[in-house]
C-alpha cells in the first residue's frame, strides 16, 4: 500500500499542468468537489468551456 501512495505522490510532482478538462459534466463536477475538500490548485474546466473560448475568437 505504502508503493502505491509514493506512486501517487510522484505522479502528482511530475504534472506540468494545474488544468483538468473533462468532457464529463458529472467528473468535472467531482473534481472541483474533490479540490475544494484538499484545497488543491488543479483546475477543473468542462470541455465546452475551451470550445466556447476559441469560437468567440473567430
Amino acid at each position: 500500500m505504502d508503493d502505491d501512495d509514493n506512486r501517487e505522490d510522484d505522479l502528482e510532482d511530475e504534472l506540468e499542468t494545474q488544468d483538468i478538462i473533462s468532457s464529463c459534466p458529472l467528473c468535472v463536477f467531482n473534481y472541483r468537489y474533490v479540490n475544494y475538500k484538499t484545497q488543491s490548485e488543479y483546475k477543473s474546466k468542462y470541455i465546452t468551456d475551451y470550445l466556447l473560448k476559441a469560437l468567440k475568437k473567430e
